[in-house]
């Protein structure tokens, strides 16, 4: 029986891009390296269940960073609205404050292709 994914939360404020991310295990520096290489790449994404928390936050509970100036977030954000093919700056966060149980729902991802 598969267990459920769990370590740190990583917030995204946009919808979209997360798609390698709910597939893999592991996270980024674990997948991306590996992620070419079919026999090691398949067993990586068949370990656990992805999960996605959806969370209410306060944004003054938020630490956020980037490398790029709001102006380029934006107006990349924009282009990629109208060229989905556009390169698209964005801002990271996390939270160290706990996260009221109320304010978090918990939804399994499903992918077809992976049946999970």
């Amino acid at each position: 029986m598969p267990t459920v994914r769990s370590s740190l939360n990583y917030y995204t404020l946009y919808n979209g891009g997360a798609q390698r991310l709910l597939q893999n295990y592991g996270g980024e520096q674990v997948y991306m390296p590996i992620e070419s290489i079919d026999c090691i790449s398949q067993k990586i994404k068949n370990i656990g269940i992805p999960l996605i928390l959806k969370c209410k936050l306060n944004p003054k509970d938020l630490n956020t960073f980037c490398e790029n100036p709001w102006g380029n977030i934006a107006v990349s954000t924009y282009h990629r609205l109208v060229n989905p093919e556009a390169h698209q700056d964005d801002q990271d966060g996390y939270q160290s404050v706990n996260v009221d149980p109320q304010n978090i729902e918990i939804i399994k991802f499903y992918d077809k292709q992976y049946n999970y």
